[in-house]
């Protein structure tokens, strides 16, 4: 991302049985040349969420 700086920002709900878990990752490069980057960072978000979710269960 270079210089880039984003910001994710993690929000916790109070819901029936447990809580959710919200995240937004913001103030990403919007350009063509960054979308591969775009979707590395969307998979690795999806897959430490599993990760988390699998733990959270254990």
């Amino acid at each position: 991302m270079g210089d880039a700086i984003s910001t994710v920002k993690w929000t916790l709900t109070e819901i029936a049985g447990g809580t959710q878990l919200s995240l937004e990752h913001i103030s990403l490069p919007q350009n063509a040349e960054n979308f591969g980057l775009t979707l590395a960072l969307e998979n690795g978000w999806d897959d430490h969420l599993a990760r988390m979710r699998t733990d959270a269960h254990a």
